[in-house]
């Protein structure tokens, strides 16, 4: 099956506006387009797997099971955003022992780990938003934090 690279630009830059077509060029160079169904694993987030979606479509509610069996929503993914976890092995190297499944049908681009570090050396747009998301999710786990104290 050919990919329509042209549709699948648009379809970056309007979840990422903060790229290029330089940069969605780029992403859609070294990755591939993955498709999941909705209610299956996701396995591009939050295990060893060395790659980072950027999603298009869909949803991803990433969570973790506590001992008595609940399970803790951490965060949900979504066109636009990147899966804060797979961001974390891609730097850290490390595994985050948490699941992921897909909420919806999703589509996206799979950019494995040691082409999007190239890209982050490369491509300033990439490098910007990937560090801006970054900020906003640690701004998020502030504000998160603050009203938990503050409610207490």
């Amino acid at each position: 099956m050919s990919i329509d690279h042209a549709s699948i630009s648009a379809a970056l830059l309007t979840a990422y506006p903060d790229l290029d077509a330089a940069a969605a060029h780029a992403l859609i160079g070294a990755g591939h387009v993955m498709d999941v169904p909705a209610g299956q694993k996701c396995p591009t987030c939050c295990g060893s797997f060395r790659e980072v979606m950027w999603l298009l479509e869909g949803s991803i509610r990433i969570y973790r099971q506590a001992a008595d069996g609940r399970e803790v929503t951490l965060c949900h993914v979504t066109p636009g955003d990147l899966c804060p976890l797979s961001l974390y092995t891609l730097f850290h190297g490390g595994v985050y022992a948490a699941e992921a499944r897909t909420e919806t049908r999703l589509r996206g681009i799979v950019v494995p780990s040691q082409e999007l570090h190239a890209l982050v050396d490369s491509n300033p747009k990439i490098r910007h938003l990937l560090l801006k998301h970054l900020a906003s999710r640690m701004h998020e786990l502030g504000d998160l934090v603050s009203a938990s104290v503050l409610s207490n």
